[in-house]
């Protein structure tokens, strides 16, 4: 239930205005999601162990599940809010970076979820995965989403562009 009030307090904190930046840091490795009927923690299942009648993959999967909940919910109530041409969520970019099982450790084929944004350049309700065969460094997104923000950048660590498809033409 932890994590449910640290959404709950970062959408409270967005809406009345008392920051424009949140972050939510989901778990650690020793977390457990019991709530959920998860009770391995998160590192023994990023190695493979699963829990009960779960393998690891079906534990990642609703951890994942849990947290996309979780972030539909503060969509769902920044869109109750209106703000300037449109709502709070079409002036707000959620990024979702979940366990990058494909990464292993580095900056690329890295997994995320981009929602909102509608009024700031993005494609709404676009969603994004860097997985396959493409050697795409995640710093590419950063320079993307300060440029879709009028923030000069050309380059943020390993970058070697932006992700022109996340934009608006």
């Amino acid at each position: 239930h932890h994590l449910e009030a640290h959404f709950d307090m970062a959408t409270a904190a967005l809406i009345s205005g008392l920051t424009n930046v949140v972050t939510v840091h989901a778990d650690g490795l020793d977390s457990v999601y019991s709530g959920i009927g998860v009770g391995n923690n998160v590192h023994a299942i990023g190695h493979g162990a699963g829990y009960a009648k779960l393998s690891s993959q079906d534990c990642r999967n609703a951890i994942r599940t849990f947290h996309i909940e979780l972030i539909a919910e503060m969509a769902k109530k920044l869109a109750q809010v209106p703000e300037g041409d449109g709502t709070m969520l079409d002036n707000t970019i959620v990024l979702y970076g979940s366990a990058h099982p494909h990464a292993s450790h580095s900056g690329y084929n890295y997994p995320l979820q981009l929602a909102g944004g509608k009024n700031m350049g993005f494609k709404h309700g676009y969603q994004h995965e860097f997985v396959g065969d493409k050697k795409v460094p995640l710093s590419n997104l950063f320079v993307t989403m300060l440029q879709a923000m009028d923030i000069p950048a050309e380059k943020f660590a390993d970058s070697t562009g932006t992700l022109n498809q996340l934009l608006r033409a």
